[in-house]
């Protein structure tokens, strides 16, 4: 009877434990949609930007890369990226998308220097639970940090954005 009891009670209290404000996950959305706002401009201009890189590692002689993004506004856009035998394209153009390399795997230190100069965009979904929104400084001025748990299954993630 006491397993039985215990197995009701903590199924009946298990949504209250993990429970959000309503009106905080509402602003934690709203402060995405700005910073989403902010990142992605609609207006933005035609641009061509050509990284150069070395990847340098103790066992294997250096190797050169770049990665080359080119966007013309109401046409698409093309990404190149290539390091040592690795080559990949693509081509992003009126809601399609062709690729060149999808089926390489992609090195490990590529994976590290497009990870340099992302823009992220972060959405919130019913494996998110927010708890709060606070003031924190972050290089010197004051931001607005959305403190949130992932859960997936029986796991939580603890996180902050």
């Amino acid at each position: 009877m006491r397993p039985t009891l215990f197995v009701v009670s903590l199924l009946l209290l298990s949504p209250f434990v993990f429970a959000q404000d309503v009106k905080v996950r509402q602003e934690a959305i709203q402060l995405l949609e700005r910073a989403h706002a902010a990142s992605t401009s609609p207006h933005l201009p035609n641009l061509e930007r050509v990284d150069t890189f070395r990847v340098i590692e103790p066992d294997s002689p250096a190797q050169e890369g770049s990665y080359s993004k080119v966007v013309v506004q109401g046409t698409g856009s093309r990404i190149e990226i290539n390091l040592g035998g690795y080559h990949l394209v693509n081509i992003f153009t009126h809601g399609q998308v062709a690729i060149e390399g999808a089926d390489q795997i992609v090195p490990a230190r590529l994976m590290d220097v497009c990870r340099l100069t992302p823009i992220y965009l972060v959405n919130f979904d019913g494996e998110d639970v927010i708890h709060e929104i606070v003031d924190r400084e972050v290089g010197g001025r004051v931001a607005r940090c959305i403190e949130f748990d992932t859960l997936r299954g029986e796991k939580a993630e603890n996180n902050e954005i």
